[in-house]
């Protein structure tokens, strides 16, 4: 065994102890595998299907896309998301990734979506899935967060997942930070948050433009306070706060 691979599961040990290693080594075995890359890329597509009628294609290359496709754990804020966005409202998805919730959105008749993703594997899955769904989405290279920077997009040891970091001992891909606030275009009147623990600082860089946001879902990361991230949301105006799957919670005026 490498001391990468040992490096590997050691992290995953101290994040979630024997489970999150025997995950890992799953997801290693069906998503880094080339036989499991193989199947997915023959099979090139799969569709997502909400209750609310939607239907989306999603890109495979792998695991990960597939479980993605099929609501990756958050079929009912998916389905919840669709049911309340309406042909008037301009949609900002903050941590698009491949995009179901941008997809989603525009499926549902949103007057316009913008997706911010600083990964530059995930905006090009992003931007295939937009084409093969005839979906008119706005993607911006940039991550945000409460200031204006730039850092480093790091990839953690769980499959599909990064985080920003401004060490500059850490590897990865340097990426354009913004304060939300500061940000061109319309102002959002619903707003997705899925930025792996930088909940905070992202709703702290929103501080004025929530004040005109009717919804918003953000989901809550192990290592981030709840209560915080609800302080800011009743803070901004958005009073009812309900607990949605997947550690995400949707806030309304």
């Amino acid at each position: 065994m490498s001391n990468t691979e040992l490096s590997r599961i050691l992290t995953l040990y101290k994040t979630g102890g024997i489970a999150e290693v025997v995950r890992g080594c799953r997801d290693y075995l069906i998503i880094d595998s080339l036989l499991g890359s193989a199947y997915y890329r023959l099979r090139g597509t799969n569709t997502l299907d909400l209750p609310t009628g939607e239907s989306i294609e999603f890109t495979l290359k792998n695991h990960e896309d597939f479980r993605r496709s099929k609501g990756h754990g958050e079929f009912s804020a998916l389905a919840d998301f669709a049911a309340r966005v309406s042909a008037s409202d301009i949609v900002w998805d903050i941590g698009a990734n491949v995009g179901p919730y941008s997809l989603v959105a525009d499926a549902a008749g949103a007057d316009q979506v913008i997706a911010f993703e600083p990964g530059a594997g995930a905006r090009r899955k992003l931007a295939k899935n937009m084409r093969i769904n005839d979906a008119q989405i706005d993607i911006r290279q940039k991550a945000l967060s409460n200031e204006n920077t730039t850092m480093t997009l790091v990839d953690t040891a769980r499959s599909g997942h990064r985080r920003l970091s401004s060490r500059e001992s850490d590897d990865g891909d340097e990426v354009c930070v913004r304060r939300g606030d500061e940000v061109s275009g319309p102002s959002p009147d619903i707003v997705k948050i899925d930025v792996e623990g930088e909940e905070l600082a992202v709703l702290d860089g929103l501080s004025t433009r929530l004040q005109h946001t009717r919804l918003v879902y953000v989901e809550v990361h192990d290592r981030v306070d709840p209560n915080a991230v609800e302080e800011r949301l009743r803070t901004a105006g958005l009073s009812t706060i309900e607990q949605l799957e997947s550690d995400m919670l949707r806030a309304s005026a």
